[in-house]
């Protein structure tokens, strides 16, 4: 068939020999019952659908009819109007061979079965033989094909679909086969002797001479059906027969044809009205309500599948069944011929599946139109799917309905080939601006349940792998692969402690801070604004600070997995397959991203392999960034704050469990303790500088919250860069807090803060790069409308166990301006559930002095472990510059409170006496430690065997009775327990 785009290139006379080719193949299925079958556009089906015409399960097929002398010949097999009837000839007069004809004859079928394959045998009368030879071909056509190409051909007609049988020399006579819409026509040779039937109309009906492929054939009474006439020979010498065109029988066929081509049009229009069949249909539908109604026991609790497919309406069960069932059969037969081909037995359809099919069809059609019946089959559906158990059960019984294409079992070895044959690498782009970014991370696999046994006796079984990822980045400048400059570092150079990049952003979080409050004196009185809260602040922070990493979203490719990630040389492996992904030169840098602890092991593999540049990853740095202002404000008061704001578990709060609510809480209190301290100088007409500045012991509680805003200022500035992409001001946050890491005792992380700031420092063009890409867009759709928005996590500020109502904010920014005017701020109601320990002189000097200890310290670990120009000493690495407070020694403390003191108290000289007097009674007078177990003696035995009558039930007569002889050792439960025991035995 032309397809569609080439339709405009072909003549007008195709165009209608092509549209007449579609109507027919849908409208006469009589004609071929596949057409509609193989316009599914599996290739599969196609090539079995060819062949099914070609051959129809083996019973179309060519014999060749072999050259044997033969004596005795069977009588004429010919096919042939005798006698008012189609019927075999049985003519015995000078009978030749049947390969001596030349044309396209219908044989007898029954008769070449009686040969049984001796074909040599089937015989031709001179009648027919004659008249095959003087008037159906000519003498030259003759020479074309010698005797030996005679066939019988096992066919099957397209018209009535029964077997027929036919001779021809070659495929088919080259004269009378026709190219007839698309297909090759074969009728016997006979009907085309003086009946113009079919005759050539250009790009319809043409010879097709020795282009025969596929032939379909007619049988003799079939092709007078549709219009043809076999030629009556008159049987009588001299006289001549009548024919079609004798006869005029051809005069009415223009009429013939408008009758067919209305009845065509007909059967079109009612084609396409498609959709008032279906309204129909649910019309009928709608109307059974009554008789559903009268079955709904069924549908709802059926006891068997077969009771459950009666009761639904019998139209719609008969027009699904019929419909399944064809394209069953259709099925079928494309599957027995390839079982044949495999000598395999053939498949039976099974009606079994096709109810089950037709039952879920029809129960969702009556769960649509009535939801009042509790449909069985739906409703299982629903409670399969809920359940994680029995979803292998869901999945087979979606795969009997045939609404998944193939087994579970089948998936799962799909998945299998899929991951052995997968290439991930196969998706990276390779390009000179584009630069390889390696991220590498553990992964935790859990067992789905628990071993055999008590749950609370053994733990989950777990593995361990490391994640292998790649962002490819696209830069606008070129990616240079060869060697890089390395600035050489010395102990002079300024890596940590305060900035002037971070000095600048602290005092634009100052200035916001400060404009959002507006303040006004107004008859001596200042007063500012209270209609912002956190939130607002945040806003503005966005909008002064500026954007980076506005290019592209990066290629990320999963590559594959390395082993567990717990030794130096399974880090370094994991590290080196990266050579074979990127293709790196010898000389060329891997950039790798990484957590702290596989960063730490990464630096140990820089001995083996100089080229790896590891770095560190900023978001669980800014997590353990929490964990520091936890640490060195556990004793000023940070906890009491948090609870203010609502904080319920503060345990979980100052382990900094859940990232989001811990920095949240830290974000309100940074908001609340500057907009206090902006008020109360304000008030107190004392400049921002000044604070510190104070050499006397007032405004403690003041200083101390000065720092908590400045060294969370920097926590959150080294957030917001991430959030932003400004590499800059990570990098000047991430010096200036290096410090702070140590005095908190983290001392791994502070090593690999001074080891990630070296190795900026040491490579401009990675520090280049990464002002160019120092946070990922990641949008959550592919829309090119959408607004940039950097890769970190989801900043949920809904409700959560903070209490974020803009009141709670003002209410503890009260508090604080109330608090630093207090001479003793402990005695605040803020403070008495968890009162600080370290608000005093002694404790501000520990903190004031926390940052430059700290940079003493990181600075020390920066010539010892980066430089090695000195000698590594961890000692005092761990220790913590100020006093840590948990929440755990609050409740120790709340527990020693509440525990009641017992006070010695002298004893009386009755007790006295008492206690001397028992101490002079002989041991068997003394009470004993454990009381001894009482043993059943043979007398009590023989008093309570009487009791052994008694089977169900123990009266309370006989108890009594029992009682009475035995001593006050036997209570009524001690001999209802001795019955239990001894009644049956």
């Amino acid at each position: 068939m032309v397809e569609k785009e080439n339709f405009n290139e072909i003549s007008e006379s195709e165009r209608i020999s092509l549209k007449f080719n579609e109507m027919l193949d849908c409208i006469n299925d009589d004609t071929d019952n596949t057409s509609t079958f193989s316009d599914v556009n599996f290739e599969e089906i196609e090539n079995f659908e060819k062949e099914i015409k070609e051959q129809e399960i083996c019973n179309e097929m060519d014999e060749i009819i072999d050259h044997l002398e033969q004596q005795n010949f069977m009588p004429c097999v010919i096919i042939d109007f005798i006698e008012g009837k189609f019927q075999r000839c049985k003519g015995t007069g000078k009978l030749r061979q049947l390969r001596n004809l030349f044309g396209t004859w219908q044989v007898d079928r029954d008769a070449v079965k009686e040969v049984d394959g001796v074909l040599s045998k089937l015989g031709v009368c001179d009648s027919h033989f004659q008249f095959d030879n003087k008037y159906l071909h000519q003498s030259l056509s003759k020479n074309q094909k010698g005797f030996n190409e005679g066939i019988i051909q096992w066919r099957q007609c397209i018209s009535c679909k029964k077997y027929v049988t036919f001779f021809s020399r070659g495929v088919g006579c080259v004269i009378h086969t026709w190219y007839l819409n698309k297909k090759n026509i074969q009728v016997p040779c006979i009907g085309q002797y003086k009946c113009k039937a079919l005759h050539s109309y250009q790009n319809l009906c043409n010879r097709a001479y020795e282009n025969i492929k596929s032939l379909q054939s007619i049988c003799c009474l079939c092709y007078e059906d549709l219009g043809g006439h076999i030629h009556r020979r008159s049987g009588i010498r001299g006289k001549s027969a009548t024919t079609c065109i004798t006869e005029k029988l051809h005069d009415d066929d223009i009429t013939k044809g408008l009758e067919f081509i209305g009845n065509l049009l007909i059967k079109i229009a009612q084609m396409e009205n498609n959709n008032e069949f279906g309204r129909t249909f649910g019309q009928k539908l709608w109307n059974s309500r009554l008789n559903i109604n009268s079955k709904k026991s069924a549908m709802e609790s059926p006891q068997t599948l077969q009771e459950y497919y009666d009761a639904f309406p019998e139209f719609l069960n008969d027009f699904f069944y019929g419909m399944v069932d064809e394209i069953y059969q259709k099925r079928m037969k494309i599957c027995n011929i390839k079982r044949k081909k495999n000598n395999k037995l053939p498949k039976i359809t099974i009606p079994e599946e096709t109810i089950k099919i037709v039952t879920f069809i029809t129960s969702i059609l009556l769960n649509l139109a009535f939801p009042h019946l509790k449909v069985w089959l739906p409703r299982i559906l629903a409670s399969f799917s809920r359940m994680p158990r029995l979803l292998g059960y869901f999945r087979q019984l979606l795969r009997v309905f045939h609404l998944t294409s193939h087994t579970d079992r089948y998936e799962r070895q799909l998945a299998k080939i899929r991951m052995n044959t997968t290439d991930p690498s196969k998706r990276l782009i390779k390009g000179n601006n584009i630069w390889n970014l390696a991220i590498i991370d553990n992964i935790d696999f859990k067992e789905r349940t628990f071993k055999f046994g008590n749950i609370y006796d053994v733990t989950r079984g777990s593995s361990h792998a490391t994640l292998r990822m790649a962002f490819q980045i696209q830069l606008p400048i070129e990616v240079k692969t060869g060697p890089e400059q390395v600035v050489e570092l010395t102990a002079e150079t300024s890596l940590f402690g305060m900035n002037q990049g971070i000095e600048n952003t602290l005092t634009i979080f100052q200035q916001i801070i400060h404009e959002l409050l507006n303040f006004k004196k107004i008859n001596e009185e200042f007063t500012y604004n209270t209609n912002f809260n956190a939130e607002t602040i945040k806003r503005e922070i966005l909008n002064r600070l500026d954007y980076g990493s506005c290019g592209e979203s990066p290629n990320i490719v999963i590559l594959e997995p390395g082993s567990n990630p717990n030794s130096d040389e399974e880090i370094l492996h994991v590290a080196e397959m990266y050579k074979k992904d990127f293709a790196m030169e010898s000389d060329s840098f891997l950039d790798i991203v990484a957590d702290e602890a596989i960063f730490r092991r990464l630096i140990k593999c820089r001995e083996k392999w100089p080229y790896i540049r590891p770095l560190l990853g900023q978001w669980h740095t800014s997590k353990d960034f929490c964990s520091v202002l936890l640490v060195l404000f556990s004793s000023y008061g940070l906890l009491s704050l948090a609870s203010h704001l609502g904080v319920r578990f503060l345990d979980k709060f100052e382990s900094a469990i859940d990232y989001r609510s811990t920095a949240r809480v830290l974000d309100l209190i940074w908001a609340a303790v500057g907009i206090a301290i902006n008020i109360y100088i304000t008030k107190k007409k004392l400049l921002f500088s000044e604070i510190m500045n104070d050499e006397e012991n007032d405004h403690i509680c003041l200083k101390i919250w000065y720092l908590y805003y400045k060294w969370t200022g920097i926590w959150k500035a080294h957030r917001i860069g991430m959030r932003v992409g400004n590499f800059g001001l990570q990098r000047d946050s991430l010096s200036a807090a290096g410090p702070l890491y140590a005095s908190a005792a983290k001392s791994n992380y502070t090593t690999a803060i001074a080891h990630f700031l070296a190795t900026i420092a040491a490579h401009p063009q990675l520090e280049k790069k990464l002002n160019y890409c120092s946070a990922f867009k990641i949008p959550h759709d592919i829309d090119s409308g959408l607004h940039h928005v950097c890769f970190g996590f989801d900043e949920d500020l809904g409700e959560r166990a903070v209490n974020s109502r803009q009141e709670s904010l003002w209410e503890l920014v009260n508090d604080l301006i109330v608090i630093f005017g207090m001479d003793d701020p402990l005695s605040h109601q803020l403070f008495q559930k968890y009162t600080p320990t370290e608000i005093h002189q002694e404790g501000l000097d520990r903190l004031i002095a926390c940052y430059p200890n700290g940079l003493e310290r990181i600075e020390g670990i920066y010539r010892q472990e980066v430089l090695k120009i000195e000698s590594r000493n961890t000692k005092g690495r761990r220790a913590v510059g100020v006093v840590r407070t948990k929440v755990k020694d609050y409740n120790n403390q709340k527990k020693s409170r509440n525990q009641p003191v017992t006070m010695p108290t002298q004893p009386s000289q009755d007790e006295i006496l008492n206690e001397q007097s028992t101490d002079n009674l002989p041991d068997t007078t003394k009470p004993q430690s454990k009381q001894k177990k009482h043993r059943t003696t043979k007398e009590e035995m023989e008093i309570l065997s009487v009791l052994k009558v008694y089977k169900d039930k123990l009266p309370d007569d006989a108890i009594a009775s029992v009682c009475e002889q035995l001593s006050e050792i036997w209570t009524k439960k001690k001999i209802k327990d001795w019955w239990n025991y001894h009644k049956d035995k």
